[in-house]
């Protein structure tokens, strides 16, 4: 509902724990595994790219909703509402009810079928994640809106950790052999910041079994979202990606966000741009430093696993070679999960 607005790194270095990816920020991963079915349905996605020796690599985007897969100028429930890939999603019933669960831009013309006049807080919402995106008109931006209300100023309590989207279906993954390790990325806008602000967890899915992807964010007071002023309103907005990745096995896996904020004074707030990361490479481009071997020569990689290539060493001496006569680590191996 809404209320009165009030007024308002340097990378930590673990020797043998060192996890980091760039998409908005660097960001640490912790790692748990999830069993994965069959594949269910195509999707076209991409694969990640070979990473470089030494240097985090950026996330892959492998897959990505925007909501933009409908008429400008429309307004749906989420549970009417197709991906352009052909995927449903759903919700918990509290979450299409009472201003939640629709989607909508700046154009969308009359009120939501679930909301009254508050409807215009909804629009509010998604042209700031327009302007976000940098769309050049933001009333175009299409997003997933909610304001926790009875359509006339009313709270409306949801409940908390509820979903407020999920897959019906899991997404099928680009085929590999082995594991990959995944996260995920979100674009949030939040009005009444102040106020209990949205807690946002994602889940990966396998049937009944849902895993933890990192820690919840917060739209309201995560240090990467800013303030800005649409519609007379101050809204804050960001790009939010998790901080841990999870290893995930076979080629399909399930989505969940849900919002922890059970009431509904406040928790005012639309999702954009939710998206799945191969963080993959992330984690093979940090590496862990290992012996010398005697008198400089280079230390071969375990015959157990070789690495894709060599990192820098800490200290700056050759990727491949230890200073002549010296027992000082040198050379260093691409992180694998399984050193943590």
């Amino acid at each position: 509902m809404w209320v009165k607005s009030k007024p308002k790194t340097q990378p930590r270095q673990i020797r043998r724990r060192a996890l980091a990816f760039a998409t908005a920020a660097a960001l640490g991963a912790t790692a748990a595994v999830v069993a994965i079915a069959a594949p269910v349905g195509p999707v076209s996605l991409a694969s990640a790219a070979p990473g470089t020796p030494g240097t985090p690599q950026a996330p892959t985007v492998i897959y990505n909703e925007d909501f933009e897969n409908t008429v400008s100028g429309s307004m749906n429930l989420l549970t009417s509402y197709t991906s352009a890939s052909g995927l449903s999603y759903t919700a918990d019933p509290p979450w299409l009810i009472n201003c939640n669960g629709v989607v909508l831009n700046g154009f969308s013309v009359g009120n939501a079928p679930n909301c009254g006049v508050i409807t215009d807080r909804l629009r509010t919402l998604s042209r700031a994640l327009g302007q976000l995106r940098g769309v050049a008109n933001p009333n175009t931006n299409n997003s997933l809106s909610a304001y926790t209300d009875n359509g006339s100023g009313g709270s409306a309590d949801p409940g908390a950790n509820l979903i407020q989207f999920a897959t019906t279906t899991p997404i099928t993954l680009p085929a590999i052999t082995g594991k990959r390790y995944l996260g995920f990325s979100v674009d949030g806008a939040v009005d009444n910041y102040n106020s209990n602000p949205p807690q946002y967890q994602f889940y990966f899915v396998n049937g009944a079994n849902t895993t933890a992807v990192g820690a919840p964010i917060n739209a309201g007071t995560d240090p990467r979202g800013s303030v800005i002023s649409i519609d007379g309103r101050g809204i804050r907005y960001g790009t939010y990606a998790t901080n841990a990745a999870v290893a995930v096995t076979g080629n399909q896996v399930g989505l969940e966000l849900r919002n922890l904020v059970g009431t509904g004074g406040g928790n005012d707030g639309a999702v954009d741009n939710i998206t799945v990361l191969d963080m993959t490479r992330s984690w093979t481009s940090r590496s862990v430093r290992r012996p010398c071997s005697p008198a400089g020569l280079p230390r071969s990689p375990s015959p157990s696993r070789t690495p894709p290539s060599w990192g820098p060493s800490r200290d700056g001496t050759s990727p491949t070679t230890c200073p002549p006569g010296s027992p000082s680590p040198a050379p260093r191996r691409p992180l694998a999960p399984t050193d943590l």
